[in-house]
């Protein structure tokens, strides 16, 4: 006995969803990222720089700007308490233009 094309539907139907539901079940989220668990910036959290964004210049396309995030794991409405940078940290973006591997912008 052939089972009928309907039957056929159902069952890739029924396939297509137990695929999508797996694949679904096993995407994780994704947080922000932080070095707060590493050793040696757990006790220095002012130095712990979260993020590097680059970003052309709307003005001028031969500019890029960059922003730097530091003190990770803090919420972003977490005022008023507004963490500040540390006095005895010295924080520098260095740019190498050239690909030699030494700085050519701090």
């Amino acid at each position: 006995m052939r089972p009928s094309p309907r039957s056929w539907g159902s069952r890739a139907l029924l396939a297509g969803g137990l695929g999508s539901t797996l694949a679904l079940s096993t995407l994780v989220s994704a947080d922000a990222s932080s070095h707060r668990e590493a050793p040696l910036i757990f006790k220095g959290p002012v130095a712990d720089n979260t993020d590097v964004y680059a970003f052309v210049d709307s003005d001028d396309a031969g500019m890029v700007n960059l922003i730097s995030n530091f003190q990770g794991f803090q919420e972003p409405g977490g005022g008023p308490n507004y963490f500040e940078f540390g006095d005895d940290v010295l924080y520098e973006i260095k740019i190498d233009n050239n690909g030699d591997a030494i700085e050519d912008v701090t």
